[in-house]
């Protein structure tokens, strides 16, 4: 019987210490929880403000216990003497009545704070991290000092009969210092082919053709903002030639009318470049980059049309030219620049939209034909040649989805 009984009390026990079982998890309100963050943040500005040689020894061991475990060894990037010595946190505290006589001020930035969804801890009690900015000011032996970067504020709070009380901070920590993300994105897009004498050749019209590109990338940022990206993508690129009619020459009349040309290219490229990123929002960030685009030509395609002007036709294969292949460069070389938004959707994975630009810096020919007053008559005009006057260039607009996780990060 008494064996009995210490069950159901022990099952008891357990049911009422787990949240998960004995009830739902709560429907929170986060502009609840985000207010009585900035409240909690905003008592220990004013603490910290009264840090100084006179302050209560109260205020100092609360602040101390801000940072409860002594082996913990943080940056002491305060003391102009040892900028790069790592001492415990208790140390690092006593030394700012030392050094700052005159105060020391520790300020939040609350209009870009990032606060997680609570998560149960145990008796009611729930945890949430806060992720904002922190700036320290201060003057020491004669000179101001100032020190901003991003923190991590753990936080816990009481939540019973639907309220939420016991404000307490349970720890601050330095974010990542270095992060790194692995991007996959998947990007539509209109290329074309970028020829100064059939741009200037009135009798021309470039048309854009629908492309596609696909990839996966590292981006390693060395803090908060800045960083590099490389990766490897595969691309297609396709685009049109119209040409009103072949002109007659020496005599000879072809006949033919609504010449069009479309000319495809596949690539595997290899980005490589910076990258900038900028807190934009609560979980919402820009992110900026730019860099050089070398690929290899892997498969490629044209085709060539026109209308005879006698029997209405339309016949193919009017340029035939069947090493026209041979003047085309295997490797090119482009450049990029992207803008994208990052929404984030859990605390180490984002959503990607938005725009990239590639534009070719090397020319897909690589000997130089004659430009089509020279070689108009039907067979020898190719538009993909290299002109004696210009180059042939590919150009592409796209907009790129994809996803972006953190794979790994490096503590301050």
């Amino acid at each position: 019987m008494v064996v009995c009984k210490l069950s159901v009390l022990l099952l008891a026990v357990m049911l009422g210490a787990h949240p998960g079982i004995s009830q739902e998890l709560p429907e929170w309100k986060m502009d609840s929880i985000r207010l009585g963050v900035k409240n909690l943040l905003n008592h220990y500005q004013l603490i910290h403000n009264q840090i100084n040689a006179t302050a209560d020894p109260a205020i100092e061991r609360e602040f101390i216990n801000l940072f409860s475990n002594p082996k913990v060894l943080i940056v002491n990037e305060i003391d102009q003497d040892s900028p790069n010595q790592e001492i415990s946190a208790q140390n690092y505290v006593s030394l700012l009545p030392t050094l700052f006589p005159e105060g020391l001020t520790l300020d939040f930035n609350m209009n870009r704070i990032l606060v997680s969804r609570p998560k149960y801890d145990f008796n009611n009690r729930y945890l949430v991290n806060v992720w904002l900015e922190q700036s320290l000011m201060g003057i020491s032996k004669g000179k101001a000092l100032a020190n901003q970067h991003r923190i991590v504020v753990t936080i816990g709070f009481n939540f019973l009969d639907g309220k939420m009380s016991g404000w307490e901070i349970w720890g601050i920590a330095l974010p990542p210092k270095s992060q790194t993300y692995l991007t996959v994105k998947l990007s539509p897009s209109l290329g074309s082919l970028v020829n100064q004498s059939v741009d200037q050749d009135e009798r021309f019209n470039l048309e854009p053709g629908l492309g596609y590109a696909g990839g996966v990338g590292l981006m390693y940022l060395i803090n908060s903002h800045l960083g590099g990206q490389l990766g490897i993508r595969y691309a297609h690129y396709q685009s049109s030639l119209t040409l009103d009619h072949l002109d007659p020459h020496g005599g000879f009349d072809p006949h033919l009318e609504q010449v069009n040309y479309h000319t495809r290219f596949w690539f595997v490229e290899m980005p490589i470049g910076a990258a900038y990123k900028i807190t934009l929002a609560r979980r919402l960030n820009a992110l900026l980059g730019a860099g050089i685009s070398p690929g290899v030509r892997l498969f490629e395609s044209f085709t060539s049309s026109a209308v005879n002007s006698n029997s209405r036709s339309r016949q193919t294969g009017v340029i035939s030219d069947s090493q026209w292949i041979d003047g085309l460069t295997r490797f090119n070389l482009g450049f990029y620049s992207e803008l994208s938004i990052m929404w984030q959707l859990r605390q180490n994975t984002a959503f990607m939209i938005g725009v990239d630009f590639h534009h070719g810096l090397t020319s897909l020919g690589e000997v130089e034909q004659p430009d089509y007053v020279n070689s108009r008559y039907q067979g020898l005009y190719n538009p993909i040649w290299r002109s004696p006057d210009s180059n042939n260039l590919l150009r592409s607009l796209g907009i790129t989805i994809g996803v972006a996780i953190q794979i790994e990060s490096k503590k301050e």
